[in-house]
């Protein structure tokens, strides 16, 4: 192994003894919420519906939401709301595949791009009143939050990595600190989105998972 691999391997290993010494109640509790997708996409996931052919894409979700906790855990924070933005995205899709299966498989097959900006049509009025639902949830918050995300992805200069830490990244309270606000911010995106279509699950989750309930009355 090269001296830069062992150099940032060490980097790593210290910035995730520092991260779980000092913040470990804080990335526990991001963990189990990552967790709650997962769970939503099981009980999805026993319908007898056609619906549950998307399950998949919900444990996409809680795997996103994982790689973010542990990249910021390693002082990765860019990757962090990289991985964090897919995870929001994916969110989004899953509606929408949700009903429209014939786009979901050509998407599988690679022949049919999703784009977030679908999310006016997933949050419209007429799809919610198609949906049966009161009202979709706010769309604001979730387009602002996509956006800063999207800074990371994009490489903009203020968002850059080198711009603020040079080539290798250390440990810094206030920007993990800053991540698990941002995290819980889009975890509440995610849970309104995943609600908006499919509440009717979650009475079993909560059965099924009890302190999924918890999770939420929590936030």
């Amino acid at each position: 192994m090269s001296e830069i691999l062992k150099g940032t391997v060490k980097v790593f290993h210290d910035n995730a003894q520092k991260s779980l010494t000092e913040l470990s109640s804080q990335f526990d509790i991001l963990e189990r919420k990552a967790r709650c997708c997962y769970f939503v996409g099981q009980t999805v996931g026993k319908s007898k519906d056609s619906i549950a052919t998307v399950t998949p894409m919900f444990e996409e979700i809680f795997i996103d939401l994982v790689q973010s906790i542990s990249a910021c855990l390693h002082g990765q924070y860019r990757l962090s709301y990289q991985s964090l933005r897919s995870a929001l995205e994916l969110s989004v899709a899953v509606v929408y595949f949700s009903d429209h299966l014939v786009e979901f498989k050509q998407w599988q097959n690679d022949d049919w791009d999703f784009r977030f900006s679908l999310i006016s049509e997933v949050l419209s009025e007429s799809y919610s009143k198609a949906l049966g639902v009161e009202s979709p949830p706010a769309e604001a918050p979730i387009k602002e939050s996509y956006r800063f995300l999207s800074q990371f992805v994009h490489g903009k200069y203020g968002y850059m990595t080198a711009a603020k830490d040079g080539p290798i990244l250390h440990y810094e309270v206030d920007r993990s600190m800053e991540f698990i606000e941002v995290f819980t911010q889009v975890f509440q995106c995610i849970i309104n989105i995943l609600n908006y279509r499919f509440g009717s699950f979650f009475p079993d989750v909560f059965t099924e998972y009890p302190y999924f309930k918890t999770i939420l009355e929590t936030d």
